[in-house]
């Protein structure tokens, strides 16, 4: 027998008391390789409570047959087989397109008797090259990660039921055999909430895992104003980074950010995974996931990521309903803002570091983003219009929730901030009330007046180019202050990066200086997100050359200015 070792990060704060009639449990059993010990299946039971308001008659289940452009789980035919107290359920599948993408629908045969329990077998994903979801459930060096709603049908439902995961791992699994979910290391573990949710936002990990703290160690939850939130981290194999510099830093700025929003009991986990060619993050159920390459750190090293991480650490407290594109501003906006914000007020983000996540928020809005663009132009057809579009909700929501700060600053005479607004928004949502741009706009209504909120929106949506009050920052020792830069700019056209091949390059353009040529078949290169998201940040492309070869790095910059602004120490 090969044991396992587990040291449970749950935390059940009183909710299993509430009247809540409904329960899933999902059972969750690991199958491995003969040869490779590697994880090849899970073996999963569903057993549904549904209450005595359940409708048999209506479709239990059901599962998006894509992810993100990309083939997910299929379970066709008898994929899902069912039973109950009386014996074998019959269970029916179909599939219909109620927003233009495959939904599988799955209906019972009878009124059952007793629990629901529902089976299937979940199969991993392998590398795949191209498009793919960024958390579909996938292998990774052995073992296998991914979101609940990526292998795991979804219960059609808005109702809080009581959730519980549970892991029953072979006696005779591979040595250093672990597993987890965004729930907690506990054989079993706990919560409650919409299935949707707190199932299909988690993650889940099984196989040769790695966590912060290490295994076998006990998890001491940092007290600091009497918190009792407890943090893992946890990845497969070697990551390019530090792993406990990296895990250190990351709960340091969860605290920040809990601590701002006066969040003292969630607990959070943050789960890696290697991609051959992504680098990412997407938020989860008190958890967040990233994907990275082998070449990541030398793109983002790790003060980059710790932004991305803290970015997405936002994305557990502050959201907007319904999360669409219009309200993406928000969304990706305030995790920008209060990716700084919070871990500053929260103190646990040096001033220094406060001030650079700022200034290098405000160059991508200024020298790289399309200033002039209106908000409904720019989310029509939001995914295909290239990546100055793609990040306007990050940059443009991040300047005018900055102009909103100074808005306020100046009409209270700096006795409120845009604070107030972002508490407000976390504590309706938290109530399931309304959050969306219509909200936001009527709160800020109540501190300076309804015309200047709906006067500051247009502004944001028309494509004014925002430029906050200078003494908006006041209270945190911060002026804003004008400092032309360069403009940001490829050097080539975009598409070159989707073709494989430079194609329209300037001349005059670093790109050129560097030695890039029209026509260069690319056959690799750093993100172009990345590439405007610092003022100092390069742009590396690998081009065929002479039969071989050859990295050409640059500076992504042009070389004429444009008008931009800066924060400054008073």
């Amino acid at each position: 027998m090969k044991l396992l070792h587990f040291v449970s990060l749950t935390f059940v704060v009183g909710t299993l008391a509430q009247a809540v009639d409904k329960s899933i449990n999902i059972h969750l059993r690991p199958i491995f390789s003969n040869t490779t010990d590697e994880v090849t299946f899970i073996n999963t039971t569903l057993r549904i409570s549904p209450g005595p308001s359940f409708d048999f008659t209506a479709p239990l289940l059901q599962f998006t047959l894509t992810n993100h452009h990309s083939s997910s789980q299929r379970y066709d035919d008898d994929g899902l087989t069912a039973s109950d107290d009386s014996g074998v359920l019959p269970i029916d599948n179909y599939v219909n397109f109620p927003q233009g993408y495959p939904i599988r629908y799955w209906t019972i045969g009878r009124e059952p008797v007793g629990d629901i329990q529902v089976h299937f077998v979940a199969e991993p994903r392998g590398l795949v090259q191209g498009l793919a979801g960024r958390s579909d459930f996938r292998k990774d060096q052995g073992g296998a990660v991914g979101a609940g709603s990526t292998f795991i049908p979804a219960l059609i439902t808005s109702d809080r039921w009581n959730v519980s995961i549970t892991w029953t791992v072979p006696e005779d699994a591979p040595e250093g055999t672990h597993y987890t979910s965004s729930l907690g290391d506990a054989p079993t573990s706990f919560d409650v909430g919409v299935p949707s949710t707190v199932v299909g936002i988690t993650y889940f990990a099984v196989g040769p895992l790695q966590r912060w703290p290490a295994w076998g160690n006990t998890i001491v939850p940092r007290s600091a104003n009497n918190a009792t939130r407890q943090f893992g981290m946890y990845w497969f194999g070697d990551m390019p980074w530090d792993s406990a510099s990296l895990a250190q830093e990351t709960q340091i700025l969860f605290e920040g950010t809990a601590n701002y929003f006066n969040d003292l009991t969630s607990d959070f986990r943050v789960f890696y995974r290697r991609d051959p060619e992504a680098y990412g993050g997407v938020g989860g159920y008190k958890s967040f996931f990233i994907e990275y390459t082998l070449d990541s750190v030398n793109e983002n090293p790790q003060d980059r990521l710790e932004d991305l991480v803290s970015h997405e650490i936002v994305h557990n407290f502050a959201n907007m309903e319904p999360w669409d594109d219009y309200n993406k501003w928000y969304v990706e906006g305030v995790a920008e803002y209060l990716g700084a914000v919070g871990p500053y007020v929260g103190k646990t983000l040096p001033r220094d570091r406060f001030i650079q996540w700022l200034n290098d928020n405000a160059q991508d809005y200024y020298t790289a983003s399309p200033l002039s663009r209106t908000w409904p132009s720019m989310i029509e057809n939001y995914w295909t219009q290239g990546t100055a579009v793609v990040k306007a909700p990050y940059t443009r929501g991040f300047m005018y929730l900055s102009y909103v700060q100074g808005i306020i600053a100046k009409h209270t005479k700096h006795k409120k901030s845009i604070d107030s607004i972002i508490l407000e928004l976390y504590r309706l949502d938290k109530a399931g009330k309304p959050t969306d741009t219509d909200t936001f706009i009527k709160l800020l209504g109540k501190i300076v007046g309804a015309k200047a909120a709906q006067e500051s929106f247009q502004a944001f949506s028309n494509g004014t180019t925002l430029i906050p009050y200078a003494d908006g920052f006041k209270n945190y020792g911060l002026k804003l202050v004008r400092k032309d830069i360069a403009r940001f700019s490829l050097g080539m056209s975009e598409n070159s990066f989707g073709m494989n091949q430079v194609t329209q390059i300037s001349v005059d353009s670093r790109a050129y200086e560097a030695g890039l040529r029209e026509g260069d078949v690319i056959k690799s290169s750093w993100g172009m997100w990345s590439a405007s998201d610092t003022f100092e940040s390069k742009m590396s492309v690998v081009v065929e050359r002479d039969g071989g070869e050859e990295t050409i790095e640059y500076w992504p910059r042009a070389r004429t200015t444009v008008p931009a602004y800066k924060w400054v120490k008073v």
